[in-house]
């Protein structure tokens, strides 16, 4: 019900990075589609990408959690500017 009552609102971009992630042979979420994601921000958006199609997430825990601590580690010690 409450996505047929959901209205767009226009946010002005984020001023930090984006950590993006998809599975390789997602075939509802492509790499394009990951770096959509960059007009959301005036930084950078890092896409990152492992095996396997949209439930990815399932059997690369370690990895996405691995990664995302090395980009919130990389963005603590050099904060995004703009």
């Amino acid at each position: 019900m409450a996505l047929l009552h959901h209205t767009r609102r226009e946010w002005p971009p984020l001023r930090a990075r984006l950590s993006v992630f998809g599975g390789l042979v997602d075939p509802m979420v492509g790499l394009g589609t990951l770096h959509e994601w960059g007009a959301c921000t005036t930084a950078d958006v890092r896409a990152h990408r492992f095996p396997g199609g949209h439930h990815y997430l399932r059997t690369q825990v370690a990895e996405v959690v691995g990664r995302l601590t090395g980009d919130l580690l990389a963005a603590y010690r050099s904060p995004a500017s703009g």
